[in-house]
């Protein structure tokens, strides 16, 4: 699978601090957030970052 670069322009929101789904789950008050078994815990980590700044973003 080929990898695409992401980048953002803006203000990084996690000041440092690691970001996961759980913690967007509860902030954000989502019911549930579902990731498929077959995505790596390093993909998964990544996803949750991009997930959050937007997230954030639009409060």
């Amino acid at each position: 699978m080929q990898q695409h670069p992401f980048y953002r322009h803006g203000p990084d929101h996690t000041q440092g601090e690691p970001v996961d789904f759980v913690l967007i789950r509860r902030r954000f008050d989502f019911r549930r957030i579902e990731i498929g078994r077959w995505v790596t815990r390093p993909e998964r980590d990544a996803a949750a970052r991009h997930f959050y700044q937007p997230c954030v973003t639009s409060c």
